[in-house]
């Protein structure tokens, strides 16, 4: 349209994005996919853990198709939950994507010696 390239393959819109409940607290340990774009369509066992990274594209329409074409809401009560790495204000976030623990977090240690484990709070 005016020699700008308005309509790409969808492989080619594909981005890394960081799923987000700094906002949210939503007490669960991550986002069920839905199979549709239906909070009601949930996937029987597929989803992602808060603060996995994800791959996919944002539809624009309040809805994520990750690159297995399953879908997440972009935004859960008002808050957006799917953010762009760069968008996300911290320093650091806990990255999963080499060791792929099956574990919702890190629990904090003493020291550096990663047996030294913090005792569970109440």
């Amino acid at each position: 349209l005016d020699g700008f390239r308005v309509l790409v393959p969808v492989k080619d819109a594909v981005s890394e994005y960081v799923l987000d409940n700094r906002v949210l607290k939503a007490p669960s340990r991550g986002l069920r996919h839905r199979r549709s774009r239906s909070m009601a369509d949930p996937h029987p066992s597929a989803g992602n853990y808060w603060f996995d990274f994800i791959t996919g594209v944002d539809m624009g329409d309040g809805w994520f198709r990750n690159t297995e074409g399953n879908y997440m809401p972009t935004v859960v009560d008002g808050v957006r939950i799917i953010l762009k790495p760069e968008d996300v204000d911290e320093d650091y976030v806990l990255d999963n994507r080499e060791l792929k623990a099956k574990t919702a977090g890190m629990r904090f240690r003493k020291t550096r010696n990663h047996t030294d484990l913090c005792r569970e709070s109440a």
